[in-house]
């Protein structure tokens, strides 16, 4: 009896921890179970119902099928997984991704808000869409996929991959803090992963950056890999900063890896192809391509409005072995650009990256002196002597020091290539 008991305890314990739920579009009913492709619900209104009540547990998979013209809302001090037990959304037939095209809204919001919450979510092979416009319940720009943080504690392990993300206002992805109550802790571990994003045009006279590709913001540890943005920002026209393909901000420790940045825009500023901004530290690109940016292909900037991470001071980033041509040509910034505002940028390492200085200008058209070093803009004020500019030069070593070890990087300057995962 004793035997019995434990093999139904494990199987129903099982059971709870592998949970499916099926959600069709076309064939569905919000009246059916959800258990089952045959039992599917029909609407995100019923699936986000559940979410909030009684919500959904680590290892629940939760199967897409069809179009759906409204957003996913996951609310996560109330439904969310565990390490190892991720609570997942994905396509119920990946070779037929299904679509979520939510009119004036975000398309995925994954909330944690005010209430300490968990995290361990994975999304993937789905198609999200936006429409351009604002949010209309808070006149914000949209997100397709966005990680909103604004509660004690950390939140951590969010996996998206293989998603194609198009036509927001903001950012095509955007993990973000909000510290409004003064409490808020870090998020923890973002991974995006072989996804492209693109398309998402900004929108007309909004006065923050908009247009972006992936924005990681608020975040200790994120890996961005296999990752291709183009053609977003062609509607922004923001005063200030402008939109990226991929950029960071607000961020510790970020890997952008084997990604492609191009044909990005901007009315403005920036329209590059990658960016480490305001308070981004101790982070890698490498392997990475831009092309045809309208802004720089690397940036580094500094700034400290809303950034609690190293007071904005932007330090001990490296972009290396990577290339950019055709990128700068909208103020002929060059290939890559270093820009600091209000605090100072230092440790930016730019090494063996091959650029393209054909749309260079000459500097002194901009009534400031400026520095270029092989395709590098430096901008003047706050600038640190400790920037170190090698673009374009072979043969250059990366200490096993800040970036490399916060990476889990081994270096060896006797090898080629000098830094490994380890």
């Amino acid at each position: 009896m004793l035997l019995l008991a434990l093999s139904i305890f494990l199987a129903c314990s099982g059971a709870a921890a592998q949970r499916s739920f099926y959600v069709d579009a076309d064939s569905g009913d919000d009246g059916n179970s959800g258990r089952g492709v045959l039992d599917a619900w029909k609407t995100m209104k019923k699936l986000t119902g559940y979410g909030w009540s009684p919500g959904f547990q680590p290892g629940d998979t939760v199967h897409l099928n069809g179009t759906f013209t409204d957003y996913l809302w996951i609310q996560l001090d109330i439904s969310h997984g565990a390490p190892g037990s991720p609570l997942r959304f994905t396509s119920t037939d990946p070779s037929n991704p299904a679509t979520i095209k939510p009119v004036k809204q975000h398309g995925i919001n994954i909330y944690s808000w005010l209430v300490a919450a968990g995290g361990n979510i994975e999304i993937d092979n789905l198609i999200v869409i936006g429409d351009g416009h604002l949010d209309e319940k808070n006149g914000q720009t949209t997100n397709g996929i966005f990680i909103y943080h604004d509660a004690p504690g950390d939140v951590a392990n969010f996996y998206i991959h293989d998603v194609d993300v198009s036509g927001f206002s903001d950012a095509g992805i955007f993990s973000y803090r909000y510290n409004e109550s003064n409490h808020t802790g870090v998020i923890r571990n973002i991974t995006v992963e072989n996804s492209v994003v693109h398309h998402n045009p900004g929108y007309p006279q909004w006065p923050h950056p908009s247009g972006n590709g992936v924005v990681l913001s608020g975040l200790v540890g994120g890996l961005i890999q296999g990752v291709e943005a183009h053609h977003n920002g062609e509607l922004n026209e923001s005063p200030g900063g402008g939109p990226v393909g991929i950029w960071t901000y607000d961020a510790d420790s970020v890997l952008i890896r084997n990604c492609t940045s191009h044909d990005n825009l901007s009315k403005n500023n920036d329209g590059g192809g990658y960016d480490f901004d305001g308070g981004t530290t101790n982070s890698l690109i490498v392997n990475c391509t831009s092309y045809n940016n309208w802004g720089p292909g690397y940036e580094a900037c500094s700034y400290t409005f809303g950034v609690m991470n190293n007071g904005g001071h932007t330090q001990n980033n490296t972009v290396r072995d990577s290339t950019s041509s055709g990128d700068g040509y909208g103020k002929k910034f060059a290939s890559v650009g270093v820009f600091p505002y209000q605090v100072p940028i230092s440790d930016f390492h730019v090494i063996n990256v091959t650029v393209d200085v054909t749309n260079t200008t000459n500097c002194t058209t901009w009534g400031q002196t400026y520095t270029i070093h092989n395709g590098v803009w430096m901008e003047p004020g706050n600038a640190s002597d400790s920037i170190f500019l090698e673009a374009d030069v072979q043969g250059s070593t990366i200490t096993c020091n800040g970036a490399a070890v916060l990476l889990n990087l081994a270096c060896d300057s006797t090898k080629s290539p000098e830094c490994v995962q380890s």
